[in-house]
This record gives C-alpha cells, sequence and structure tokens, in this order.
C-alpha cells in the first residue's frame, strides 16, 4: 500500500527526513511546513507562522528541531511537538532559499536571495556572521561534515569557502558561467 501525505493547499517545494527516517517535513507555497508520519502519512505537526511560501525545510542532526526557510525574508526555528516557531531570524533583504544545520546541531546556515549568506547560532545567541561578496541571489550554502567550514554558490557563477570558527573567507572558486 502507498502512503499519500495529503495537506498543503500548494505546491511542495522541499522534502527532509528526520533522522530516525519515520518523520519526514515539507515546505509549500501554502506558507507552511509540516511533519509527517511517513508509514502512516498522519500529520504530525503544522509548523504555520511565515507571511510568504516556505521554500526550504531542514531536520535539525538531533531530530527535535526543523528550521523552515521562506520568502517573507525570515527563517524560522520549531521545537517538534510545538505549535509555535521557538526563532525568528530574521536578516535577510528579501526571499531565504536555503538554509542547513551544522553536523552538532548548534549552528544554522541560511543562504538569501539578497546575496548574503548568513551563520546563526541555534541555541538563541542569534547571528554571528554575514558572509558577502558575491553578487546576485545566493543559491545554496551548506556546512562541511565536522562543522568547520561552510561554502557558498552564487548567482555569480562563484563559490564561496568560509571558516566558521576564524569567521572569515578562506577561498573564492570560479569556474561557472553562470
Amino acid at each position: 500500500s502507498r502512503t499519500v501525505l495529503r495537506g498543503h493547499a500548494d505546491s511542495v517545494f522541499s522534502v527532509a527526513f528526520g533522522p530516525d527516517s519515520r518523520r519526514l517535513a515539507s515546505a509549500s507555497g501554502d506558507g507552511t511546513g509540516r511533519l509527517w508520519d511517513v508509514e502512516t502519512g498522519e500529520e504530525l505537526q503544522l509548523l504555520k507562522g511565515h507571511y510568504d511560501a516556505v521554500n526550504v525545510v531542514a531536520f535539525s542532526p538531533d531530530g527535535r528541531s526543523v528550521a523552515t526557510a521562506s520568502q517573507d525574508g525570515t527563517a524560522r526555528l520549531w521545537r517538534v511537538g510545538f505549535r509555535k516557531a521557538s526563532a525568528v531570524l530574521s536578516a535577510h533583504e528579501g526571499s531565504v532559499v536555503d538554509i542547513h544545520f551544522s553536523a552538532d546541531g548548534r549552528f544554522l546556515v541560511t543562504a538569501g536571495q539578497d546575496g548574503a549568506t548568513r551563520l546563526w547560532e541555534v541555541g538563541g545567541g542569534g547571528m554571528l556572521m554575514v558572509l558577502t561578496g558575491a553578487k546576485g541571489r545566493t543559491n545554496s550554502a551548506i556546512f562541511d561534515p565536522e562543522g568547520q567550514r561552510v561554502a557558498s554558490v552564487s548567482e555569480d557563477g562563484s563559490g564561496r569557502i568560509w571558516s566558521v570558527r576564524e569567521r572569515e573567507l578562506l577561498e573564492v572558486l570560479w569556474g561557472h558561467q553562470s
């Protein structure tokens, strides 16, 4: 038998498995994220609070939190099992297009339409660093497996690698045409 996850009122843009593979998070153009039981298809939690489409969703490594990134210019942190966002991360000008946790779950990285990559501390420390220099939208940003570096790629065809500890640019990579 197939499990169908029904509930979103618009396109689904992103999905992410929880670390136990029993839960799935989804992000939708309807402005919500949702958590699902993979086997039964039951909606476990509605992540409601964004004012525009939710572009991306990510689970924390321990599975206790979910992060969402939205066209409303914010990212939000949600504790699994709680109704309201535990934190609203707002600093991007324009859509937040990507979000990832570090492997230890202590940090988040966001990429924005404004060309910035931003490093956040999950435990209430707020924004730690703005990684700039790209021209045009930053399309993606991610931590290395050890959480020591952040890599980002931008519309201008560049890639950038940053040191998390030193909070400095290590290298700019060129080669893509766009």
